[in-house]
């Protein structure tokens, strides 16, 4: 998912659906109704898979809203879902979910004490046949959800700590809690597997058909607006501007829409939709799209479902767009959105490699964020996520720009750090990349500033070369310190040595007190390059001043090769690639 939602924004999404589920399904508990929207929304299961799971739900069903046998995956999901009438967010809920919980486990495990008429006696053959006897089959893991659409007490939490603790003589079991925030997230997260939906549109008649493959035509905004509604985010879902209600251009598109005068103008003052689809067929006034997706115009679509105005007299400039080749409808995308504002990095967050290297990064106890400001919105919504990354965040946009210099362009990592995702992307972000080659030369980095002071900008110091060479130079300071480690460990060459070797300076890195011996060589070698390059900007400012001219700071990062060729530089990249102790 490119964006969260606003917690303010899913509340309203959350209400509304279950109450809307409550109605059809005829629940009489609005707790039972999110249980059924967690199985529907969350999980993506169809909605007769959903009734058959939530089938237990009342008299006997010994604390179980939710039983899902998923063969797919290996797995049982077993729910206890509890919400506040008016589903409020800040709501605090205890540990009934919990207790609950402990009841359906402790049933399903020995069946001779449920009565026949209780409900749950139908799940007992599956978690018996899939869990506990598969007589060398592969058992099932089983998964239990507290799902709140508040907040946890203090309380619920200990006592899901104390279940947790006790679930460890049943092999496979784990226990989650799925608060409002952690629902949130899941909820985005889901949308982003879903594939684009198919629909059909009510169309004027003057569309413009252009080489076969596109069209524009001009859609009803009441049919803009049922389309979001009834496919939600999933028709923004490779769109990297999810609309969150929040960007510059909202309040001039509502004004648009609930201003008479402007509403009949629509079409002239807004700059519409582009859509891109795997197939489309117009048919007389109505034109029928096959796995589309919004790509330009979130924010329009979005504030058209939003309007509480009629839209009789409202038309949306549509222009669609049908291809199934990914590198144009990237293309698309960007070229379409670089007309907004919306950043390169924004454009490339759904890139494969990003993907991947967010789950790699997650392994490795770290949280990488794709685009700005994520870690800040993601632990707003659900602060429990810090437990989660014991390392805490890393900006992708900072680890390649730490990566561009370490391989020697500290200049454009200065100058041209956006462009990590642009003309330096294949070199940054190939789709080989591994989530250690950007990890260490970020973990050098910041050794650097802590221990060396490289990179900090202390207020009222004086401006000598030595503050010059530590603040302007410090992406140049990272390059030579690069340059040594390549060269002596060789660890960008994609061999399981090289794999080893990365693995091992992450480690030394991320607890350097444990490696006392290593940081010993190593620091007398960050030292003498420091020493080094003092003494070569101050030749260059020398030389400058025998000239009669000011010297420019900036040498110390574009004149990065003209330093590598200085004897003293040389010498001291020299010993320290001996320095360094064999790994």
């Amino acid at each position: 998912m490119t964006e969260l939602l606003s917690e303010a924004e899913f509340a309203s999404i959350l209400k509304q659906e279950v109450e809307d589920l409550q109605g059809k399904e005829g629940f009489k508990e609005k707790s039972d109704a999110l249980a059924f929207w967690y199985g529907l929304n969350v999980l993506a299961l169809s909605r007769q898979d959903v009734k058959n799971a939530c089938r237990f739900q009342g008299k006997g069903e010994q604390g179980m809203d939710f039983f899902y046998l998923d063969t797919s995956r290996k797995k049982i999901v077993i729910g206890q879902a509890e919400a506040t009438e008016n589903l409020d967010p800040a709501a605090t809920f205890g540990s009934s979910s919990i207790r609950k919980l402990r009841s359906a486990i402790s049933a399903l495990a020995h069946p001779d004490k449920i009565d026949e008429g209780d409900r749950i006696i139908d799940a007992v053959d599956d978690y018996r046949e899939f869990h506990l006897q598969r007589d060398g089959a592969e058992k099932f893991s089983v998964e239990l959800l507290a799902i709140v659409s508040g907040r946890p007490s203090g309380g619920m939490v200990k006592d899901a700590a104390s279940f947790s603790a006790d679930l460890a003589e049943r092999p496979k079991h784990e226990l989650k809690i799925l608060d409002f925030g952690r629902l949130l997230e899941e909820y985005c997260e889901s949308v982003d597997k879903r594939p684009p939906p198919d629909f059909h549109l009510r169309i004027r008649s003057d569309t413009i058909k252009f080489a076969g493959n596109a069209l524009v035509v001009s859609v009803p905004g009441e049919e803009i607006r049922k389309l979001v509604k009834d496919n939600k985010l999933a028709l923004f879902e490779k769109n990297a501007r999810i609309p969150l209600l929040k960007g510059k251009a909202n309040p001039e598109i509502l004004d648009q829409l609930e201003t008479e005068e402007k509403r009949g103008k629509f079409w002239y003052l807004n700059n519409g939709l582009t859509v891109t689809c795997r197939l489309f067929r117009p048919e007389d006034q109505t034109l029928r799209v096959f796995g589309a997706q919004i790509v330009n115009g979130c924010q329009t679509a979005w504030m058209i479902s939003k309007s509480k105005k009629p839209l009789d007299n409202v038309w949306v400039l549509t222009k669609v767009i049908q291809t199934e080749d990914h590198k144009f409808a990237y293309d698309i995308r960007r070229a379409t959105n670089l007309q907004t504002e919306i950043t390169l990095r924004d454009l490339c967050s759904n890139d494969f490699i990003q993907l991947k290297l967010q789950k790699s990064f997650e392994q490795l106890g770290y949280y990488y964020e794709r685009k700005k400001d994520e870690w800040k919105v993601r632990k707003k919504v659900r602060p429990a996520m810090v437990d989660q990354f014991l390392n805490g965040n890393a900006d992708n946009e900072k680890l390649g720009q730490c990566f561009l210099a370490f391989v020697g362009k500290p200049h454009e990592a200065k100058d041209e750090k956006r462009e990590v995702f642009g003309k330096f992307r294949r070199e940054v972000f190939p789709n080989t990349r591994t989530a250690r080659e950007l990890l260490l030369p970020w973990l050098v980095r910041r050794d650097l500033r802590s221990a060396f002071q490289v990179g900090h900008r202390r207020h009222g110091e004086r401006k000598t070369v030595r503050y010059y060479v530590r603040t302007v130079g410090d992406l140049t300071i990272l390059a030579f310190v690069g340059e040594i480690v390549r060269r002596k460990y060789h660890i960008f060459t994609q061999s399981a040595r090289a794999s080893g070797i990365l693995r091992m300076l992450v480690e030394r890195f991320e607890d350097q007190e444990a490696h006392p011996e290593f940081f010993s060589k190593y620091d007398k070698v960050i030292k003498r390059v420091l020493q080094a390059t003092e003494s070569w900007a101050k030749r260059r400012k020398t030389a400058a001043s025998k000239k009669g001219e000011e010297w420019d700071v900036r040498e110390l990062h574009i004149g990065y090769h003209n330093a590598l060729r200085d004897p003293g530089i040389r010498k001291a990249i020299h010993k320290g690639v001996a320095s360094l102790p064999a790994l």
